[in-house]
């Protein structure tokens, strides 16, 4: 009865689970309660079956036996991310500080160098 809930044994629906949180959005970001019949208004007696549809294919994908590469693809993202900012940083601090060579060199005079 609980192998549903063994690993490997889901599919993620990403496609599903992209379409439910656009929709949780809308509804928040929405401008009224979805009850004037406005067409592209989704009401707001709907936001319990939204979160059962975030909440179902969340727990679809942590199952899908391809999680695990994606968490690892993931992972190696925000290490490549962390070390690009590291650089950044590094960079602008050498730039700030040879920016500031070059102003001082263009706008002191010779004695003051």
């Amino acid at each position: 009865m609980w192998s549903m809930f063994w690993k490997g044994q889901q599919r993620a629906n990403l496609p599903q689970l992209e379409e439910s949180c656009q929709k949780l959005i809308k509804l928040t970001a929405q401008k009224n309660a979805g009850q004037r019949g406005d067409p592209n208004c989704i009401n707001w007696d709907n936001i319990d079956m939204v979160y059962q549809e975030i909440a179902i294919e969340a727990v679809a994908l942590v199952l899908d036996s391809r999680f695990d590469a994606l968490k690892n693809a993931w992972e190696e993202t925000e290490k490549q991310e962390e070390a690009w900012q590291e650089a950044r940083e590094k960079w602008k601090g050498e730039a700030r500080v040879e920016s500031w060579r070059k102003y001082w060199q263009e706008h002191m005079p010779e004695g003051a160098r």
